[in-house]
Order: C-alpha cells, then sequence, then structure tokens
C-alpha cells in the first residue's frame, strides 16, 4: 500500500483519474487540476487530506468510498476546497471523520473570505456527513 503525494499541481490537461485499490492516502495531489472532470476513488483509500482536490473547478460530482474514515486533518482541510463546479458529493462511509472546517467542501470563497457550498452532500440519517452539513448549514440529503 502506498499513498499519493503532490503529483500533478495545475494539470489542465488531466480530465480523468481512478485512484487504484493500491493506495490508502490521498494528500495534496491534484490541486488546481481544473480539467478534471471524473473522479474514481477506489475502496483501498483511508484517508484524503490537503489539499487533493482544491481547485477542481471541473468536478461536479464526487463520491467517497465507505473505506474512507478521514476527510481533512489539521495539516490541510482544504480538501474540496473551492471546486465551484462540484454540485453533488456522497460520502459512503456513517461514521467518517470529516475535520472540522467549513473549508473541507466548498465552491469558493465569498468577499470576507468564508468558503461556501451550494451543491448537496449525500450521506446516510445520522452520520458524520449529516452532521457536517448541518453544522455549515449546507444542503443535506439522505441516501437509503
Amino acid at each position: 500500500m502506498t499513498d499519493i503525494p503532490c503529483v500533478c499541481l495545475d494539470c489542465t490537461n488531466l480530465t480523468s483519474v481512478t485512484i487504484p485499490d493500491s493506495v490508502i492516502e490521498i494528500y495534496g495531489s491534484f490541486y488546481g487540476c481544473s480539467g478534471l472532470t471524473e473522479l474514481t476513488i477506489s475502496e483501498g483509500v483511508t484517508k484524503i487530506a490537503g489539499s487533493a482536490f482544491s481547485r477542481c473547478t471541473g468536478l461536479t460530482s464526487v463520491t467517497i468510498p465507505r473505506s474512507v474514515t478521514i476527510i481533512g486533518s489539521n495539516l490541510g482541510s482544504s480538501v474540496f476546497g473551492e471546486c465551484s463546479g462540484l454540485k453533488e458529493i456522497t460520502i459512503l462511509n456513517p461514521d467518517c471523520e470529516i475535520y472540522d472546517s467549513k473549508n473541507v467542501i466548498s465552491n469558493g470563497i465569498d468577499k470576507n473570505h468564508n468558503p461556501y457550498f451550494n451543491g448537496t452532500i449525500y450521506g446516510y440519517k445520522d452520520s458524520t456527513a449529516q452532521a457536517y452539513a448541518e453544522k455549515y448549514g449546507y444542503n443535506f440529503e439522505a441516501i437509503e
């Protein structure tokens, strides 16, 4: 098993990424890859941190597999920060630890430098995804 460190910063021509089962951690890897429109995260991944997919403005929908137990950290909370195209994020692990920062998932930053997310977070009822969404006033929908 391995991790993916910073490997593709600002790769505007990168359109599709599949994270293989052999990867367990992703951090800072695809920051600013604005052309990225398709992202598949395999079940081997357990942690996504740093600015892993920040400013990936082409992403519209992301599914975080059940294997992921941590999203964000004190070393980098802007995992999906400023992803202006992101409208849906599904978190399949109901107990996934989501770092306590509005910037973990955001579409952008307002004039007062506050992150916002105007999409929808999908997750299980009474999950950490629901608690995160409610804490920050983000739209949440329960999945069956």
